[in-house]
């Protein structure tokens, strides 16, 4: 359970006297990332010891397009749809195997997780080669790093109003 896991990685820190840099925490499998994300900020004990920097979905480029197909053809209230979960609340997305379809069919993903998540940066891997630093430090929870962005996106639209739309 996560609290347990944390609980012990808390002790472990007094216990060395070492603080850490970084804590990963992975799902084994299709989880969905919002009672993850809401025990982490909710939960005064992690919250008080550990920031949230982001969310990283990882998405099998050879499966995803299936995933996401059999969710739309059987869907219903009840189901939560993990891959759409996962892909709709990342700050950052990993397309995996890409070495593993065409090309055609590497673009239909990106376009289908572009067009769901709009916002996340999307890093391409291929035989599961990946830069660390694409994983940690995103910065997407970071309060001062999104009222930085969200001041120069109001003052680059301030003053554009000139009367044409950019379509």
């Amino acid at each position: 359970d996560l609290l347990g896991a944390f609980s012990a990685v808390m002790e472990k820190m007094v216990d060395s006297g070492n603080a850490l840099d970084a804590v990963i925490v992975e799902t084994t499998g299709m989880a969905d990332p919002v009672p993850i994300v809401r025990t982490f900020l909710q939960t005064p004990a992690i919250a008080s010891n550990f920031q949230l920097d982001g969310v990283v979905t990882l998405c099998d480029a050879k499966n995803i397009l299936r995933q996401l197909a059999s969710y739309d053809t059987n869907k219903s209230d009840e189901v939560v749809d993990e891959a759409f979960q996962q892909i709709t609340y990342a700050d950052r997305i990993i397309i995996s195997k890409l070495d593993l379809v065409a090309a055609g069919e590497a673009v239909m993903v990106w376009r289908k997780v572009r067009a769901m998540n709009a916002d996340a940066r999307i890093v391409g891997v291929i035989r599961g080669i990946i830069e660390p630093r694409e994983l940690t430090e995103l910065g997407a929870r970071d309060m001062t790093k999104i009222a930085a962005s969200t001041e120069l996106e109001t003052r680059s639209s301030e003053g554009h109003g000139h009367g044409h739309g950019h379509g």
